[in-house]
């Protein structure tokens, strides 16, 4: 048990998932800057 876990019990929000970590997630097949900036202002400059 971790140390907070109780406290997640005490107030009802714990939750026990039965699900397991996906193999991998994130953006697949698109284009995706490199960069924190250049992902930052991507939104802002994309001409689609």
């Amino acid at each position: 048990m971790k140390p907070l876990e109780p406290i997640d019990y005490a107030f009802g929000t714990a939750h026990k998932a039965d699900r397991t970590w996906p193999d991998g997630y994130g953006v697949v097949g698109d284009y995706v800057p490199i960069g924190f900036f250049k992902q930052f202002m991507f939104p802002l400059t994309w001409k689609g």
